[in-house]
């Protein structure tokens, strides 16, 4: 059998490389870099939530395999690679980043503990065709003069396709190594030549490519990201054939209804 090699961008890798148990540090490296996160607000420690696959609905695509994750001062965090576009993608971001939200307090906690919340959306294709920056925020601002209300909901879009940087000598900061690993790790495996120095000294890197060629070794991991393919397959040859009968369905009653009025055209001459 030929070897297995997928991008780091599949959602099933991306959940064993960054949300499974033995994680944290490469998780943690990421999420600094993505964010930017300077001095004094840096995620020093990270708790996964729900490590794991849930392997009993790997074929359903309406199964979202996300990274939830706390830190240290119990901000909360939500990581979300999606390949291919969904008309109501943003509505679903917004959701689930809410719901992430409102469950932070237990029983008897005051507001006051509430932690900020972040939704990452790790974008396989281009969504805002009209920006040429690759990573948009958005935040809860007064219309007309600009200012924050708070930072308490982030939402993060980071559209990958816009970034290009294919030589490693052109990676300046953490972010662009990381966003580097996500778009073009699968060539250097596929080639056979190691990752550049520059890339592995990098905070993390090193650990999350290790576990994804670990995963990608095993015969079970392509299974499961066989099977989701097929969902989509699925999905998607569902949904075209829905289109096609409605469409032949519309044309059908138009032709019906067309023969209708003008029988009645006829008895009323």
């Amino acid at each position: 059998m030929s070897e297995f090699i997928t991008r780091l961008t599949n959602d099933v890798v991306f959940k064993i490389v960054f949300g499974s148990k033995g994680s944290e540090a490469p998780l943690r490296a990421l999420l600094n870099a993505l964010l930017d996160r300077g001095p004094g607000e840096r995620i020093e420690q990270v708790k996964i939530i729900s490590p794991g696959l849930d392997r009993d609905h790997l074929d359903d695509k309406h199964v979202i395999l996300d990274v939830r994750a706390r830190d240290q001062r119990r901000g909360a965090y939500n990581i979300e690679v999606q390949v291919a576009s969904e008309r109501y993608f943003q509505k679903r971001a917004t959701f689930y980043l809410s719901k992430l939200h409102s469950r932070q307090l237990r029983k008897g906690e005051q507001y006051g503990q509430i932690a900020p919340s972040v939704g990452i959306c790790l974008l396989d294709h281009i969504r805002f065709p009209e920006r040429e920056n690759l990573h948009s925020t958005y935040l809860l601002r007064e219309r007309q003069h600009g200012d924050v209300l708070t930072g308490d909901l982030q939402l993060h879009f980071i559209e990958l396709p816009k970034f290009a940087k294919r030589d490693v000598n052109d990676l300046c900061t953490p972010a662009e190594h990381w966003l580097h690993l996500l778009r073009f790790s699968h060539e250097y495996r596929r080639g056979g030549v190691p990752l550049p120095e520059k890339l592995m000294a990098e905070d993390g890197v090193a650990m999350a490519y290790d576990k994804m060629k670990r995963a990608q070794s095993r015969e079970d991991v392509r299974g499961w990201v066989e099977m989701r393919e097929k969902g989509h397959h699925d999905f998607v040859s569902g949904l075209a054939g829905a289109r096609e009968d409605g469409v032949l369905e519309g044309l059908q009653r138009g032709r019906e209804q067309g023969l209708e009025e003008g029988r009645q055209q006829g008895f009323e001459q």
